[in-house]
């Protein structure tokens, strides 16, 4: 439980290169959701790089876990 209280109050600078993930993964899959002529394209997008958002927090928080133990 107290991992998890750290992980959410954790806060970590957005780097460039974590920005153009987010927008190619949104955009990426924004493509291939609209070649498959899904109707919801732009919900799944948004949901798969908001969960992009969150993996790359959860690797940050790792890392820093690590140096500081």
């Amino acid at each position: 439980m107290m991992k998890i209280k750290e992980f959410l109050q954790y806060s970590a600078a957005t780097t460039k290169l974590d920005f153009l993930i987010i927008i190619s993964s949104f955009i990426v899959s924004g493509i291939i959701f609209t070649i498959l002529k899904n109707q919801n394209a732009v919900i799944y997008s948004l949901s798969i790089a908001f969960a992009m958002m969150i993996l790359l927090k959860l690797m940050k928080f790792k890392k820093n876990n690590k140096q500081m133990k």
